[in-house]
């Protein structure tokens, strides 16, 4: 209520923590694109703690929980997409005729046993729908929702409300030199977009 911050998670090492997702018990995973794992600060326990270590994936991004809760999916920037089973904490790939179309994922959200994909660093820039099959092993077909228009930057955020997903557009990532400096004048105004599924 009031806006002031609460708490702050640390942990030591080479970490670079890029999306976090709540699971219904009220337990937070976070992918780490630094080391290819997932930390979980468990709701008891309120700490920071490595949860599950990729040995088969390179960076680590977007992820979210299927409707009930049982299996973790996670995009890696790279090879693609896993499942994770949030009971026996095996890791399998995710079938796809065409995976290079998987690179670049960043923002990974699960609707309707399909993906929503924000897919930045690739050519073309674009917004995605994959659509799984019955036992969510492979992915059968996939849909552009935006790709490559004039004002479609890098695409990096965005939550489902209902039916509408919203996604900001065009991220300022381009605004950053090599050293991590921000130049404003690089940037655009932010764009939010939504889809009506």
């Amino acid at each position: 209520d009031s806006g002031e911050l609460e708490k702050i998670y640390t942990i030591g090492g080479d970490h670079v923590f890029g999306d976090l997702v709540l699971h219904s018990s009220g337990d937070v995973y976070v992918s780490d694109s630094g080391e290819p794992t997932v930390y979980k600060i468990d709701r008891k326990e309120d700490q920071l703690k490595l949860w599950l270590a990729f040995p088969i994936a390179w960076n680590l991004q977007g992820l979210d929980f299927s409707s009930d809760g049982n299996t973790l999916f996670v995009a890696d920037y790279i090879s693609g997409l896993y499942r994770v089973s949030m009971k026996t904490s095996k890791v399998d790939k995710i079938g796809f005729d065409t995976p290079n179309a998987l690179r670049g994922i960043d923002g990974l959200y699960f609707y309707k046993n399909s993906f929503l994909t924000l897919q930045n660093g690739v050519d073309p820039l674009r917004v995605c729908r994959y659509y799984l099959n019955e036992d969510q092993t492979r992915i059968t077909r996939m849909e552009f929702i935006e790709k490559a228009t004039d004002d479609l930057g890098e695409p990096t955020l965005g939550v489902v409300s209902g039916d509408t997903f919203y996604f900001i557009a065009n991220s300022p990532w381009g605004a950053y030199d090599r050293k991590h400096q921000f130049d404003a004048s690089k940037a655009q105004k932010p764009v939010i977009r939504k889809y009506e599924m």
